[in-house]
Order: structure tokens, then sequence, then C-alpha cells
């Protein structure tokens, strides 16, 4: 994002999920984490000088749900007249981002739009077919990713 954002592209984010399901191993109820995790995101939003994200809130990614937050999606893929998509890799460990993906293919399936999809490691190893470097922009990076407590 940080090196579409300095080639002076437009970037918009969308979290199709709540991000509260660490909520019990803090200590803190779901309402307070998911409150926690979108502040942290407005914050690196406005450090970037992008549009605050989209939060869709979706906390199962399934059945109804899920076609809610894939015609969302897509509603905000041909609002901004998306280009690229970036998404955790399908093969990633975590569940819910597998989820994503399925829910991206949904809405980008629905679309008039053919943006290229790039997956991105969260949580485990990719198998690349594109490598980025981002040396240029890692302390950057580095303080964004801070601003996550």
């Amino acid at each position: 994002m940080l090196l579409h954002r300095r080639a002076g592209r437009d970037v918009h984010v969308v979290f199709t999920q709540d991000g509260g399901d660490e909520h019990a191993e803090d200590g803190r109820t779901r309402e307070e984490q998911v409150r926690i995790r979108e502040d942290e995101s407005r914050a690196v939003a406005r450090e970037m000088d992008i549009p605050e994200p989209r939060f869709l809130r979706s906390v199962t990614l399934s059945g109804t749900d899920a076609e809610r937050v894939a015609a969302e999606l897509r509603a905000e893929i041909e609002r901004v007249r998306a280009d690229a998509v970036f998404v955790p890799f399908f093969l990633d460990y975590n569940y819910h981002h597998q989820l994503t993906n399925y829910v991206v293919a949904e809405a980008l399936a629905g679309s008039g739009r053919q943006p290229r999809v790039y997956g991105y490691e969260v949580w485990g190893l990719t198998v690349p077919n594109v490598v980025l470097n981002i040396d240029d922009a890692i302390d950057e990076k580095r303080r964004l990713l801070a601003l996550y407590a």
C-alpha cells in the first residue's frame, strides 16, 4: 500500500471481518476489541493520508453474512474503480483469511471490473509468483505497524 501511495495511486482499505475474535485472550469484550482494532486502523489511514477504512464487520463470513459482505465488496470495487485488490494469501493458516478469499472471489464474479488480485502473506509461507521488494518502505511500514497495539 505504501508503494502504491508513493506512486500517486489511490488506496482504499476494506476490512471484511470485525477483528474481535481474540477478545477473550486479552480480557476484553468483543465490542472493546472491535473498537480498538477499528481505531488503530483509522490511525494508520490518517498517517498514510488515505480515506478512512470501510468496516463490514462480519463475524462469520458464512451464509447470508458472506453474501452481504460480497455484495458490499463488489459495490466498493466498482465505486473506487479498483484495478488491484490485495487479500491475505488463500493458503494462509488463518481460516478467516481463507474465507475472505472466497468472499472476494464472489464479489469479483458479480462485478464488471477485473482487477488484478494479489495475495499477501500474513500467517504462513506463501508460494509466490510475484515478489515485491519493499526495502524502500520498510521503515515506514514498521512505524505504521507499531500503531497497532
